[in-house]
This record gives structure tokens, sequence and C-alpha cells, in this order.
């Protein structure tokens, strides 16, 4: 029959393994529900929502591009019914040529009256910066760059047209009359049954009183094309600022294209004909000009 001392050691025995397997039990449930739990610390945050907010500073009649906007959260407590809210990211695309009614900072909310859609009363008047004035030209698939020209971009005003040389030989001729000038509108639809852009029939510029008077003279004198300028300023963009060119900035006559055409005479220059009368030689001007005032000293 055991003793008592052989009774104590088989109890404390079986204590032992009973502790070991209880600790060596915990520790695998332990590490079954550790990945249960992980998926609990991403859980979506909900605790605000997503409004229009400035990207950048927003100046007055800025008119807005794809980079000036994005979506951020916004917590409730701080949320105003006059922000803009927006669903997705991709909701900022839709304000893009809105133009800005008053200054905002970067990362300012963007409040609803703060903006001005095109098509809207009121938006050239936010948009032509003080001392400016909007004209409109016509344009077509070809002119205004197949649709791809939009409020904001910068463009050249070219000029094609025909002119009759001293020798009465008529030449086509293009030119550069303005430069540098804002968009501020186009009448750009979506009427397509494929939901596609096309082109508008008129795009309205922001010049400056003269040069409003420049583009209606030469409305009359020929055909206008617009040249879509890059966001890149050379060093003649630097030199005016965001002020238009009103100098012609380059022509090309016809002849500078092909080959076949004989080169155009200067109609300033008029016609020069050296003339030998006795031992007196003589250079006589033959331009509509000169003969016209040779038959005035005649009469």
């Amino acid at each position: 029959m055991p003793s008592a001392r052989s009774l104590m050691l088989i109890v404390l025995a079986l204590v032992f393994a009973g502790g070991a397997a209880w600790i060596a039990r915990l520790a695998v449930v332990q590490r079954e529900a550790a990945p249960a739990a992980a998926p609990q610390a991403v859980a979506p945050d909900r605790t605000g929502v997503r409004i229009l907010v400035a990207r950048r500073p927003l100046s007055f009649g800025h008119i807005l591009g794809a980079d000036d906007l994005v979506a951020q959260s916004w917590p409730d407590p701080a949320m105003n019914d006059a922000y803009i809210r927006v669903d997705e990211a991709g909701d900022t695309a839709r304000y893009v040529g809105h133009v800005v009614r008053h200054a905002l900072p970067a990362g300012a909310p963007i409040p609803k009256g703060a903006l001005v859609a095109p098509g809207e009363r009121g938006f050239l008047a936010a948009a032509l910066t003080p001392g400016m004035r909007a004209v409109s030209v016509p344009v077509d698939a070809v002119t205004g760059v197949a649709g791809f020209i939009f409020p904001g971009d910068r463009v050249d005003v070219i000029l094609n047209h025909r002119i009759v040389d001293p020798s009465g030989y008529e030449h086509f001729a293009s030119e550069t009359v303005v430069g540098n000038v804002r968009v501020l509108a186009i009448d750009t639809r979506t009427e397509a049954a494929d939901g596609k852009a096309q082109p508008g029939r008129t795009v309205t510029l922001e010049v400056t009183p003269k040069i409003a008077e420049r583009i209606a003279l030469v409305q009359e004198m020929g055909s206008l094309m617009l040249s879509l300028r890059s966001l890149a300023h050379d060093g003649q963009e630097a030199a005016a600022g965001d002020q238009p060119l009103a100098r012609t900035l380059s022509h090309t006559w016809d002849a500078d294209v092909s080959r076949l055409l004989p080169p155009a005479e200067d109609p300033r220059r008029g016609v020069l004909v050296r003339v030998v009368r006795g031992d007196k030689p003589q250079v006589v001007d033959l331009s509509r000009k000169s003969r016209s005032a040779m038959s005035g000293r005649g009469s």
C-alpha cells in the first residue's frame, strides 16, 4: 500500500500536468482567434463626408482646371450645408470650366456660391479680368482645333486672307494677328448619340479693348483660325505676362509654301523702275499711290 508521501507526489504530478495542458490549450485558442480579430483593425472610416476642396490658391476669375480641385473627407461636426459634397473623387471633373467668384486659399472648402458654371448668368462678368473685354469668334472643327480647346486655355488668332501686290498679282497670306489670348467659353455640347463632345461654333476670348477692335476688323478681312498654346511659358509669354500680344508675331506667304508660285512683292515698297533720260538716270515709283499723286499734279 503506498505511503502518504507517495500519494502526495502523485497528486502534485497530476496538478502540474493539468496546468501544463490548460496553458497549452489557451495558447492554441489565442492563435486561432488572432486572424479573426485582424480585419476589425481596418474598419472603414465613417466619421465624415467628402466635400470639394481647393488643391491650390484660387484667384478671382480663375477658370477651374482638372488639377485645381480635390475631394476630401470632412468631419460631420464641422460640416456646413453650404459646402459642395461629392460622392466620389471623379465627381470633381464636373466642375472643370467653372469660374471662381471670389478668392479661395489652398485647402479651403468650396461653398456652393463660390463657383459659376458656363452658361449661367454672370459667368463672363465673373471670368473677365478688370479692364478686359469679351469677344466671340466663329470656329468649326478645323479652325477650332477639333474641339480640343477648353475654357482657361490660351490661343493665338491666325488670319488667312488674300492680298493683291503692286503688280496686280493675287497672293494668299497667313499671319498671327493676336497671341496669348485666354479662352473664356466655348459652346461645346454633348448632343451626339454617343455622348462625345462636339466642336463648338463660337469661342469667346478675353482681350484688351484695342485688341477687340482688331479682332472685329480681321473677321471682315478673311477667315480666322485658333492655334492652341502650350501650358509652358516661353520667353515672349514671360515678358508679356498674362496680357495678349497685339502685334503681328509672324506671317507666311503662299510662295513660302509652294515653290511654284512667284514671290510676293511688298505692297508698301511699290514698283520701282530705273529710267535713263539722256545722261541722267532716275528711279520712278510706279505704285498706285505714286501714280495718283503724279496725275494730281498734272491736272
